[in-house]
């Protein structure tokens, strides 16, 4: 019994020790079970609070990549505003130059192109006009030719002609030659003859000369003159015969003036005869020297101062000398 009763005290404690134990592992496995949990709390805390942590950052990125896309949004609203100003800007600038090349395109091609094609075109017409007008020329110097041949020979043979009554030269000899000559056929006495230097009249070029082409002129053709004042004494009739044998002498002469007053108390004239003697040089023509032997020479007195015979006046004309006895000066100017 006592056994038993041991048995059964050591069956119950055992059973109590088994129910401590058990409620022990229960405790024990609570207790795990509790930090379990709170373990698995703390961590579900951690874990949340990095779920925070990431959604915070989430956010956060969400946020910046919002802000991104918005700042990229606005960038590319701001280049695309810029852009269009620029584009504008560039449009207005592009507009300005194509203009302005443009302009200045034009204004070469007027200046350059159309000007000088408008020139060349007026110029050409002027040329085609002037052509015209010398075809028209020439086709009428060809209808004309023989008329224009004979123009010619005529125009050469007259200049040739006056051209003759030029002596090459005139000197001294030449005018006391006159005299000379004179004194021979007339009753005429010189107090003095007075002889002026040579002077140039007028000059023809060779450059207007030449294109004539006539042979015997081809230099220069110089005109002078030589004046010479004869002072003599004579009567009416012989003076006439004077001034004629004058024109008919061979050089070329011209009458300056011819003033005479009349003495009342011999009835003869005194006065001056005023001549021009004419040459042409630069012609092919040589100066003849006059030949004097011919005339009386080594007279005594060649400016005689004796009385001219008025019989052989009246004899030759009677009515001149009546006509003019009475008014007392003979004047004849050039």
């Amino acid at each position: 019994m006592g056994f038993n009763l041991l048995k059964k005290d050591k069956a119950s404690k055992a059973t109590e020790t088994v129910s401590l134990e058990k409620e022990t592992s229960q405790e024990n496995e609570v207790q795990e079970t509790q930090e379990e949990s709170y373990s698995i709390v703390e961590e579900n805390k951690e874990a949340l609070a990095e779920d925070e942590k990431v959604q915070v950052k989430d956010k956060k990125l969400k946020n910046k990549r919002t802000k991104s896309k918005e700042n990229k949004e606005n960038s590319k609203e701001s280049r695309k505003i810029r852009n269009d100003k620029i584009k504008k800007m560039f449009n207005k600038q592009t507009f300005a130059i194509v203009s302005a090349v443009g302009t200045l395109l034009v204004v070469i091609i007027y200046v350059f192109v159309y000007l000088d094609f408008s020139e060349k075109t007026q110029t050409l017409e002027l040329s085609n006009r002037k052509l015209a007008e010398n075809i028209k020329q020439l086709e009428e110097y060809d209808a004309n030719k023989a008329q224009y041949e004979q123009d010619i020979e005529d125009y050469t043979n007259a200049i040739n002609e006056i051209m003759g009554n030029y002596p090459a030269d005139v000197r001294e000899e030449d005018i006391i030659m006159l005299a000379v000559q004179i004194q021979q056929n007339n009753e005429i006495a010189y107090n003095n003859i007075k002889m002026e230097d040579t002077e140039n009249v007028y000059t023809v070029s060779k450059d207007v000369v030449q294109p004539a082409g006539i042979e015997e002129f081809d230099k220069d053709i110089i005109f002078e003159r030589k004046l010479a004042t004869y002072s003599n004494t004579t009567n009416y009739g012989n003076l006439k015969g004077c001034i004629e044998q004058i024109f008919n002498s061979d050089n070329r002469i011209a009458i300056n003036q011819i003033i005479y007053t009349k003495n009342k108390e011999t009835g003869e004239l005194e006065g001056n005869i005023d001549l021009k003697f004419y040459c042409a040089k630069g012609t092919q023509k040589e100066y003849t020297v006059p030949d004097i032997k011919e005339y009386i020479s080594g007279t005594s007195d060649f400016f005689k101062s004796g009385s001219v015979n008025v019989t052989k006046t009246e004899n030759t004309d009677e009515e001149g000398s009546d006509s003019n006895e009475d008014s007392g000066e003979v004047a004849v100017e050039e």
